[in-house]
């Protein structure tokens, strides 16, 4: 399956059995044992967690011991919402000798761990991928950082039950033009090329959209506006 396919079927999720397909597909891209991903927050812990592939006795564990609480990574994770191989992040950050050995025991070596927040940054998503031939390059960076923002915006409409519903989200038409073009990937300074308005006027009318959509970033706002069917493929 292609990194497009797997964003698109995304945005077409409505249930965690959806959410659990797509997540498994990305396994086509980035070879993982394991998956799994979290909505929440480090002082209010997790509101939906899911299960993608071959987690549940070491999420059972994990969260009824309450572990995310002396996690760094987790920690590290709802600060700065950054892209984490385990690798390098364990020695920014050492584990814990409990963490350690619940990680080993499941063997859980070797990961990836990102997601996104919200804009008030009060709550977020977290997914991680593991396994013996989970690379750990730019390649896997790219795809993974990519693909988890759609992933995240399912996850967060799942969680939230689908209480965000488009109706209840006012985009202007200039707003919903400028997330077309986001979509395609152009930089503020295009897009006021193509809409004939300024750099800034687009950075302005970027960051309402963000507010709006409840989102961070710009690729959020997109997945956020596509999930949602405010804008089409």
């Amino acid at each position: 399956m292609s990194l497009l396919e797997v964003v698109y079927n995304s945005s077409k999720c409505i249930s965690e059995l959806d959410l659990k397909r797509v997540g498994k597909s990305v396994h086509s891209l980035v070879g993982f044992e394991y998956g799994f991903g979290v909505y929440g927050s480090i002082n209010d812990g997790p509101q939906k967690i899911i299960n993608i592939q071959s987690c549940s006795s070491f999420l059972d564990y994990y969260f009824s011991n309450n572990l995310y609480l002396i996690d760094p990574l987790a920690g590290e994770h709802y600060k700065s919402f950054k892209l984490q191989f385990w690798k390098n992040a364990h020695l920014n950050y050492p584990v814990s000798k409990s963490v350690q050995s619940e990680l080993e025991q499941f063997n859980l070596n070797r990961g990836i761990t990102y997601g996104t927040c919200d804009y008030g940054k009060s709550s977020g998503t977290v997914f991680t991928l593991a396994g013996d031939d989970l690379e750990q390059d730019k390649r896997t960076e790219t795809i993974v950082s990519y693909i988890i923002q759609f992933l995240s915006e399912t996850l967060r409409k799942i969680s939230l039950k689908n209480k965000i519903l488009p109706n209840q989200i006012k985009l202007t038409s200039k707003e919903k033009e400028v997330l077309q073009w986001l979509k395609e990937g152009k930089t503020s300074w295009e897009i006021g090329v193509i809409l004939q308005i300024s750099e800034r006027g687009v950075n302005f009318h970027i960051s309402n959209i963000k507010k709006k959509l409840n989102c961070s970033n710009r690729t959020q706002a997109v997945a956020a506006a596509l999930n949602r069917g405010l804008i089409q493929f």
